[in-house]
Parts: C-alpha cells; structure tokens; sequence
C-alpha cells in the first residue's frame, strides 16, 4: 500500500524488483505520481487507482483475492527483466542523449529549448 500524497520512491522499486505489488493512487503534483510511473514502466497500470475509494477497493480485493494477487505477483517478478523499469542500459542510453541535447542546445544558444528523448 502506498501512501499518498506523497507516494513511495525507492522503497516501491525496491518491492516491484522483489515481485511486491505496490497499489498507488495518482495524484497532481510530482511525488504524487512517483508510483503510477514506476507501475507503467513495468506494465502494471492495473495497480493504479484514482480515488481513495478505488485505492481501498483494489486493497481488499487483493486481499480477498489471493489467485489474483498470485498473478500480479508473478507478471511484476516476470516483467521486471523486460519492462524499461529495470533497463539500466535503455536509462543510460536516453540520458546520455539528453545530456548531448541538452549540450547541443546550450553551444546552439538554445539553452532553454525543449528537449524529447
């Protein structure tokens, strides 16, 4: 269960990595949404919820629903190896390309431009 408004960080990687799933409700803000994107990057949107209603409902029903927990349980440990989540490969690639963007656009006299990896 994570806690909101402001969601876990580093503690929900670290139960996604171990195969724990981390039921999150999205807010507005950025630490608010630290969880719902950690859920996309390992494909388990279904772990996100939008109000403090569903956010209890989805709760119980895993509780009350140990097959479908199992299930989760089993897709998070199996997407941990393929999901961007865990791609520290993908993670460097994109950020070493933001860094030349964000280079390129400062010797460019573009410091302030918009970048897209």
């Amino acid at each position: 269960m994570d806690t909101f408004n402001f969601n876990a960080h580093t503690t929900a990687t670290e139960a996604l990595w171990v195969g724990l799933p981390v039921v999150t409700k999205i807010g507005r803000g950025f630490p608010a949404r630290v969880a719902s994107s950690l859920l996309y990057a390992i494909n388990c949107p279904e772990l996100i919820t939008k109000t403090k209603e569903e956010y209890e409902e989805l709760i119980l029903e895993l509780v009350k629903n140990p097959i479908k927990l199992k299930k989760i349980r089993e897709k998070i440990y199996k997407n941990r190896k393929s999901a961007p989540l865990f791609d520290t490969k993908l993670y460097t690639k994109n950020l070493e390309s933001a860094f030349s963007a964000v280079y390129h656009n400062f010797v460019t006299g573009n410091s302030t431009k918009i970048i897209n990896i």
